[in-house]
């Protein structure tokens, strides 16, 4: 196994195997660290990073995961990239963010197949795009950037208005699927634009694979100085 160690505050374990950080590296290290790089590692086990009690900035990149099962709450936790992974249910999604990390303020989940975004098809739908933000932003108001888009002021006001609404949930007695190869974000309706169909699912997988090279995160140009 490669040995790792921290340095200036950031841990890079990008590109190695790892279903899961080891024990005696999160309990050597974790300690000492702010920024943890897992990009495209195949990890599978987020419940390790209760022994990162500093970490500010996670990148998650490139992994499959559909969501945060088994993360601890990270209350310092400020910025999480999650693009390029298996995100079906949104509202479940932002539901653990806001729940696991209290004090984020970016957030990026480019290219998963519940987040729409302007840069991931050829002819976006910029509806979709706006109810997405405006949902992410109702859920997550102190979030100052969200995709690599600086959240404004009007934007904010609007999405603490009619954030609520731009999403439908289905209701806790509705467990099919409401039709064939359907994942569902919400209620199934011609108004909801968050219901992701499998083939849609790979469709996008698809489309990830031809339209993103994996030799560096994709939120690595967006990040700033101050949060290494």
């Amino acid at each position: 196994m490669r040995s790792f160690a921290c340095e200036g505050g950031e841990l890079s374990l990008a590109y190695s195997e790892l279903e899961s950080i080891p024990a005696e590296l999160a309990s050597g290290e974790g300690p000492h660290v702010r920024t943890l790089n897992l990009t495209e590692t195949g990890i599978k086990s987020l419940k390790a990073l209760e022994l990162f009690p500093r970490l500010q900035t996670l990148v998650l990149d490139k992994n499959a995961l559909v969501g945060l099962i088994d993360c601890p709450p990270i209350p310092t936790l400020t910025t999480l990239w999650f693009n390029n992974n298996s995100i079906v249910d949104l509202v479940g999604f932002i539901d653990d963010v806001a729940r696991l990390f209290p004090r984020i303020t970016y957030l990026s989940c480019m290219r998963n197949p519940a987040c729409p975004g302007l840069m991931d098809i050829v002819t976006p739908d910029e509806e979709a795009c706006k109810h997405y933000r405006l949902y992410v932003l109702h859920r997550l108001p102190r979030l100052e950037c969200l995709d690599a888009a600086d959240v404004i002021g009007p934007e904010r006001s609007e999405a603490a208005i009619r954030g609520q609404f731009s999403i439908k949930r289905r209701p806790n007695n509705q467990h099919a699927p409401a039709g064939p190869g359907l994942v569902e974000i919400g209620n199934k309706d011609e108004g909801n634009p968050f219901a992701v169909r499998s083939e849609d699912i790979a469709a996008s997988s698809a489309s990830r694979k031809s339209s993103y090279d994996g030799q560096n995160s994709e939120g690595n140009r967006f990040i700033r100085n101050d949060l290494l």
